[in-house]
């Protein structure tokens, strides 16, 4: 799946609201026998992290969306599991698309969000996400080749990295009204 190329401005809200299956490995469930075995021989270097979802390619999966699209009146155009395209020769497209349009995951693209509005999950263009009464914005990487410069960061997290000498300090605390030092 991808996005369509004239929905290029929602890449980064679909970054956001898809990241939780966007490094999934889908697996047919008729190869789940042995594949733990084979996943713990690649190299922890190369791919560090390794989630996978067996999924059953026979399955006719759902793909009407959770969302209610139909009952408040928008288009499929106006959530963003609208914007994207699918491989349609791929056996996980089914199962790709009841996940984008799944309600926990498929979000009505604004350009503005609604605070009144708390049925519906709200997505800006720039990744803010707004669901009920809990909102997020941003992502937890920097984008790739991004680096952080640590002179734009406060003093205690540039000096985070380095090592510093220990030195007993004394420790203070009161037992029964009493000052007590223990070195």
């Amino acid at each position: 799946m991808d996005v369509n190329e004239h929905e290029e401005d929602w890449r980064l809200a679909m970054n956001v609201a898809y990241a939780p299956i966007a490094q999934t490995i889908l697996v047919d469930k008729r190869h789940e026998q042995g594949f733990a075995a084979k996943v713990s021989t690649i190299d922890p270097r190369t791919m560090p992290r390794r989630t996978w979802q067996f999924v059953d390619t026979a399955r006719h999966y759902d793909d009407t969306g959770a969302h209610a699209n139909i009952l408040t009146g928008e288009q499929d155009g106006d959530w963003l599991s609208g914007k994207l395209r699918y491989r349609d020769d791929s056996p996980f497209a089914d199962w790709l698309r009841s996940q984008t349009q799944d309600e926990r995951f498929d979000a009505l693209c604004v350009t503005a969000i609604d605070d009144t509005d708390r049925t519906n999950r709200q997505v800006q263009a720039d990744g803010q996400i707004k669901s009920g009464a809990r909102g997020q914005h941003g992502t937890k990487r920097p984008r790739p080749g991004h680096r952080i410069r640590q002179r734009n960061l406060p003093q205690r997290a540039r000096s985070a990295g380095r090592r510093r000498p220990q030195r007993a300090q004394p420790s203070r605390h009161r037992l029964h009204g009493r000052q007590n030092t223990v070195r």
